[in-house]
């Protein structure tokens, strides 16, 4: 007995977003050809021909890359193996456009689309990073690495981003070169582009967990949820707060300085840091009043995890905070996405301008 075809219609409200968010696209690759002129390395020279290749369909054609040889992706797009342009041809077209064409249509692109789906009522954010290998280019310095001196290089960026744990989508990105990761430098570059922070959370893991982020999201007015070393790690900053050894959830109201006196190093309420530990936020007198809250849970392993936070106990319970910090996991999956989903590990040329653009549109 045959089986019936499925019916496989796409819901008409998926539809209708599908379409609306192509047409956004649409626009924004206009609004980028539009200033084509301030996008090109020579601006009187660089696509004022008319040719086979013109500013739109390159930037077309970058978008829609996939993991094929370069010859094959250019028959794709263009339907024929005839008309197709040549591999040199479109190369000499793509050196003349600059990775700002990319990163223009990239925001163009997000501030035209509305992001409607919160958690709880708010925005719910995720800021990490993670490294993209390269093909090996060893006369690339600046994203040349070593594992050890001496031994055989690679290539590699670093990718930090602001994902949208609800809405899934990245509102903001920085790329950096080789060993200089600097995710820290990254989240106060990419925070302030948080639209609504009154409204938002930022969650984070153990890597941007410090005095000066607290103090940097407290003064951006945006709510967040960090993981942080443990108290009982020798590293961790919790170790100077005298917390308890076991599950809690407590307020913690301390003021930072940098003053050494004995007159704070016996005071509680007074926490004197070293000069390793950069703060940026210290007022004229020396001081910083910080107040946040911290919460250690007692994981099935037996193992603590501790996580400070902004957010009241009245509004996000323990179990809540729980349930804020297990969705951050959602930017790792989308890093693994980027990464084989999207291609991200077939690159089409080993010059460090395609690379980028080629990462911009997979963004």
């Amino acid at each position: 007995m045959k089986m019936k075809p499925q019916n496989r219609t796409m819901p008409k409200a998926v539809s209708d977003t599908i379409t609306g968010l192509r047409t956004t696209f649409n626009k924004s690759i206009q609004a980028t050809c539009e200033i084509a002129p301030y996008c090109c390395n020579d601006p009187k020279r660089d696509f004022t021909r008319k040719r086979q290749l013109p500013f739109e369909s390159v930037i077309k054609q970058v978008l829609t890359f996939q993991n094929e040889a370069l010859q094959n992706e250019l028959f794709d797009f263009f339907q024929n193996q005839k008309t197709a342009p040549t591999k040199s041809a479109f190369i000499q077209q793509r050196h003349k456009i600059k990775t700002e064409a990319f990163d223009f249509l990239y925001h163009n692109f997000m501030d035209n689309v509305k992001l409607k789906k919160r958690f709880l009522g708010y925005y719910l954010y995720a800021c990490d990073g993670s490294i993209i290998n390269l093909p090996r280019n060893p006369d690339d310095f600046s994203t040349s690495v070593s594992a050890k001196p001496g031994s055989k290089s690679y290539n590699r960026v670093n990718l930090n981003a602001l994902y949208d744990l609800v809405n899934k989508v990245y509102v903001s990105y920085r790329i950096d070169n080789g060993a200089h990761a600097r995710e820290l430098d990254a989240l106060y570059e990419m925070a302030p582009s948080i639209q609504d922070p009154e409204h938002s959370i930022l969650t984070a893991d153990r890597g941007y967990g410090y005095f000066n982020t607290i103090a940097f999201l407290a003064n951006l007015h945006c709510h967040f949820v960090i993981r942080v070393k443990d108290t009982t790690s020798c590293t961790s900053f919790m170790r100077q707060l005298n917390l308890p050894n076991s599950e809690f959830d407590k307020e913690v109201d301390i003021i930072l300085t940098k003053s050494h006196k004995k007159q704070f190093l016996n005071d509680s309420k007074h926490l004197s840091l070293c000069g390793k530990n950069s703060f940026d936020y210290f007022d004229t007198n020396g001081f910083a009043n910080l107040l946040f809250r911290v919460a250690r849970f007692k994981l099935p392993s037996g193992e603590y995890e501790t996580v400070i936070t902004d957010l009241t106990c009245s509004e996000f319970p323990a179990d809540a905070i729980k349930q804020i910090y297990n969705l951050r996991w959602g930017i790792e999956t989308s890093f693994r996405d980027l990464k084989y989903a999207l291609n991200l590990v077939f690159f089409h040329s080993k010059k460090y301008n395609f690379i980028i653009q080629e990462l911009i549109s997979r963004i």
